[in-house]
């Protein structure tokens, strides 16, 4: 996305639909920072492979100053959902991970095979189950496996099944 020289590309907006809307990577050129609504005082210039736009990202809050284009700028743009669906999946891989090096198993497999617990964390589902939820019946083919991170289990066995 291409912007022009001193174009003011980031406004504070306290409307709940414009609240963090996009964050902005410079890919070229530079930025300057501004505070209040109608730009105020410059207060820093952003240079080329910096990152802006993320607090709003993260804290779920209107935009807390104003960015207006020093010179023709190149940006790389990521939406709000892209970045937070990111940041969960992320967060979920490393929480994955975490439970998974928690298991003998697991890291008898990862001395063997370098790497398969983080392939394994990336494909992992953590999932929340009622009290009372059968999770699987003796008999069933073995889909997958679970690890408990909270709570507890019964097991039971019918005497003569297979």
């Amino acid at each position: 996305e291409k912007i022009a020289p001193k174009q003011k590309i980031l406004r504070r907006d306290l409307s709940s639909s414009a609240q963090g809307a996009q964050a902005y990577v410079t890919v070229e050129g530079g930025n300057t920072f501004t505070e209040d609504s109608k730009l105020g005082v410059q207060v820093n210039v952003i240079e080329a492979g910096s990152v802006f736009g993320e607090v709003a990202l993260l804290s779920d809050a209107p935009r807390s100053a104003s960015i207006k284009c020093l010179e023709d700028c190149e940006f790389v743009a990521v939406k709000a959902s892209t970045f937070r669906k990111v940041l969960a999946e992320f967060t979920d891989v490393a929480r994955a991970c975490g439970v998974l090096q928690s298991v003998d198993t697991f890291n008898r497999l990862e001395e063997r095979t370098p790497g398969i617990i983080h392939t394994l964390a990336k494909t992992a589902e953590f999932s929340k189950e009622a009290k009372g939820q059968v999770i699987f019946r003796q008999g069933d083919p073995g889909k997958g496996c679970f690890m408990l991170v909270k709570g507890q289990v019964t097991v039971h066995v019918r005497k003569g099944a297979k």
